[in-house]
């Protein structure tokens, strides 16, 4: 039973692999390194689009500011110990808690719909050889990871900073 489903998937994934061959196998031509860096720009591009589309941004904007601004408040009344305001945030703690969770079901929405074709993408990229090869050199030593990135660590890197560069771009919360 479980075998016959592990082949199943296998034989799914095998025609996104196929088609990601046909879309995009030319970049594995290239050096490792920029293949590598294309990889991280088109799931950058996949996961910030679906929580740009699939996210109502403005309301994620407004509970983030009002929850931010609940902690602060929280934070300057125990500083301070103001028990008549710590009573009154006390009241507001419940809505807050609410807020929190809203946002977090907010943005793991998205996460759950893009997860599987990124892991599918990401299985992709293992099993080419230009990326398995893939070691850059860094001019400097990161605590507990050495002088060197393997493939999985420049992709992290370039996601990140393309990511992030996205998100401001596109004014996401």
């Amino acid at each position: 039973m479980i075998l016959g489903i592990w082949d199943t998937i296998g034989e799914f994934a095998g025609y996104f692999y196929d088609f990601l061959d046909s879309a995009l196998g030319f970049i594995w031509e290239w050096p490792g390194i920029y293949a590598v860096f294309v990889v991280a720009i088109v799931v950058g591009v996949i996961s910030v689009s679906g929580q740009y589309f699939l996210v109502n941004q403005e309301k994620l904007k407004r509970i983030r500011r009002e929850t931010s601004e609940y902690q602060k408040r929280l934070m300057q009344a125990q500083k301070t110990g103001t028990k008549k305001e710590l009573r009154k945030l006390e009241t507001q703690k419940k809505k807050a808690q609410q807020q929190q969770s809203e946002m977090m079901g907010m943005t793991m929405r998205p996460m759950f719909l893009t997860f599987i074709p990124i892991i599918i993408f990401f299985g992709w990229v293992r099993a080419q050889p230009a990326a398995v090869e893939l070691v850059i050199d860094l001019p400097f030593t990161l605590p507990y990871f050495g002088d060197t990135l393997g493939w999985l660590g420049w992709y992290l890197l370039c996601s990140f900073f393309f990511s992030q560069a996205l998100r401001k771009i596109l004014d996401m919360a």
